[in-house]
């Protein structure tokens, strides 16, 4: 089977973040602070990571910043007016970015401009891109405008107010075959699904029994399912609610929250189809699939930060309350970190493990994680991914790529007279035969390295194998003792099939460390 696959599908190069995808476990404890940058106003917009490690933020002070995988600053681009968008990333590296000023901008990795295109309203709403490059952001001069990647406008929705939500793309496969199919939730009571500039359906009679207003942005689950939170009125009461939204529209379920606040945060969803939302009663809520409670997590103050699922099961969810929280799959607690002022900007977790989100007290803060990378599940976090696509691949079950040291997960402490057995193992999930971009390798004392079929482990190259997903048993890499140092063993899988390390969305990273 080894010999048979690497005929086939020929050697797979590799390609890996430095910084972004090397497990901290070895060296940080959980929950401390590994560094913090501080803007000159309060940071509401969610973070995102690009390729090379490196974290993009907006901030009050008219900026969009990007900041090297240490904490120090690569560069700052000024706008006209505040960024509480969150930044998104394009396959080729550029970075989109709504501003108070009426523009979203497309900003080149370099920090340089590379369009922008005014619409009528401040943009609030965070871009998502779709799988053929489109991009697609409300604004508040009440419309939806998909916009092509050098910043031509396709089309544009009217809408009955401002948007301020985020579109989610998908979620069948006429999406991956460059079709324009998406849900869109905005403030002012609809949820509306767009099809080729057109609404296919849209709900405005969101029903708890009371007038009630879609606030956040839309989550698409395993099956098809939409998830938007909204506030419900009764009288002079209002309270939050989740809806569950059938793909016709048709109306699921819905679940209320306390009667103290919105359901401002947008949902996430667990392997096991748990959904996790933030609400402003205070409580993080995991509710099954059929919308039951499964657990509540009470925070200080209201919850308006949308959560994140670490490859672990640990959700992580800022509060009015000033902390991130860390939230074992039971709800209890696991850890509290502390800043300066409210956190309802939207964690976001790198492939280390690391968790950076922003606060009101001005800074972007990365912490410590355990985690190990984000979870693989339908919509693990805020707009999907680590790069903010908003972009739902389908299927009900993902790629689960596995490297094992020893028939271990890791991380691995070994001597120099041990044998050292890198294994690797594929899991295609429901999405057999999906192209994807493959990368296998491992960071060394020596160097970064990968894998060729005929020569063994050889220096780094950039270039990816394309390759349908496929059924990959166990098959090994490597059997030998090693020099002492720690190695990085890593498998990744870029649903983008471009030649280009954009999309981790399904990897798996080991460490062993190496004594005398």
């Amino acid at each position: 089977m080894k010999t048979d696959f690497w005929k086939n599908w020929g050697w797979l190069t590799c390609f890996i973040a430095l910084y972004g995808l090397l497990p901290s476990v070895l060296c940080a404890q959980d929950g401390t602070l590994k560094w913090r940058f501080e803007t000159g106003r309060e940071v509401h917009s969610s973070p995102a990571i690009g390729h090379d490690g490196t974290i993009y933020v907006g901030s009050g002070d008219y900026h969009l910043y990007a900041i090297n995988p240490d904490g120090t600053l690569k560069w700052a681009f000024e706008t006209g007016g505040e960024v509480h968008s969150s930044p998104s990333i394009g396959p080729d590296g550029i970075i989109y970015v709504g501003s108070y000023d009426d523009n979203l901008y497309a900003v080149n990795p370099d920090g340089t401009c590379n369009w922008s295109f005014e619409t009528g309203g401040e943009v609030y709403s965070s871009p998502s891109i779709g799988p053929d490059g489109t991009i697609y952001v409300g604004s508040g001069d009440n419309k939806v405008h998909a916009l092509a990647p050098d910043g031509n406008r396709l089309w544009a929705w009217p809408t009955m107010s401002w948007v301020d939500a985020s579109a989610a793309i998908g979620p069948n496969r006429s999406v991956l075959e460059g079709g324009v199919n998406g849900y869109l939730a905005y403030f002012f009571n609809a949820l509306y699904f767009i099809d080729k500039g057109h609404a296919k359906w849209f709900r405005s009679d969101l029903d708890t029994g009371h007038a009630a207003l879609a606030l956040s942005s839309p989550s698409v689950g395993a099956d098809h399912t939409v998830y938007v939170g909204s506030c419900a009125f009764g009288g002079s009461d209002v309270w939050g609610s989740l809806f569950a939204i059938n793909p016709d529209g048709s109306q699921a379920w819905a679940f209320e929250t306390g009667d103290e606040g919105c359901v401002a945060s947008s949902p996430s969803i667990g392997l096991d189809g748990t959904i996790y939302v933030g609400s402003g009663d205070s409580n993080l809520y995991a509710l099954n699939p059929e919308g039951t409670v499964k657990w509540t997590f009470k925070t200080g103050q209201p919850v308006r930060s949308s959560p994140a699922i670490g490859n672990d099961g640990t959700v992580y969810v800022g509060s009015y309350d000033h902390h991130l929280y860390a939230v074992n799959p039971d709800g209890t607690e696991k850890w509290a970190f502390e800043t300066g002022d409210w956190v309802d900007s939207s964690p976001v977790i790198g492939g280390d493990g690391t968790i950076y989100v922003g606060s009101w007290d001005r800074h972007l803060y990365a912490i410590n994680g355990t985690a190990g990378g984000l979870a693989t599940s339908p919509w693990p976090m805020f707009q999907h991914d680590a790069r903010h696509s908003g972009y739902f691949y389908g299927g009900k079950r993902y790629p689960v790529p596995e490297v094992k040291i020893n028939g271990q997960d890791g991380p691995v402490l070994a001597s120099t007279n041990q044998s050292i057995n890198v294994t690797i193992s594929l899991d295609p999930g429901d999405l057999s035969g999906q192209v994807c971009d493959w990368w296998i390798g491992s960071l060394t004392p020596s160097g970064l390295l990968c894998f060729h079929p005929k020569l063994g482990w050889t220096p780094y190259s950039v270039n990816a194998a394309k390759a349908p997903l496929f059924k990959l048993p166990e098959v090994s890499l490597l059997n030998t003792p090693l020099p002492t140092g720690i190695y990085y063993f890593f498998f990744l899988l870029d649903p983008l099939p471009n030649n280009l390390f954009d999309d981790a969305s399904w990897h798996d990273t080991v460490a062993v460390g190496i004594i005398p």
